[in-house]
């Protein structure tokens, strides 16, 4: 079976001459790793979907409760 995507690259090509820096790293790496997704403040997105994982959070979900649909004014579809 042919694969429909190649594998993730460890480092990122630089295209021309836009090299990858820490500087511009940085602010994609803080809405994933800072602590702001609870009200609180006490887990980030990091904690569920691990970059180790391809941003899955290794559990199952067949049997996770669902809410159901709502549409606008919380209305069922």
């Amino acid at each position: 079976m042919d694969r429909m995507f190649d594998p993730v690259p460890y480092q990122v090509p630089t295209v021309g001459a836009n090299a990858v820096t820490g500087e511009k790293i940085q602010p994609g790496r803080m809405p994933f790793f800072g602590p702001r997704l609870r009200a609180r403040g006490v887990i980030s997105r990091n904690a569920c979907h691990k970059p180790g994982t391809g941003e899955d959070d290794d559990r199952g979900s067949a049997d996770t409760p669902k809410p159901p649909l709502q549409g606008p004014g919380g209305a069922s579809p």
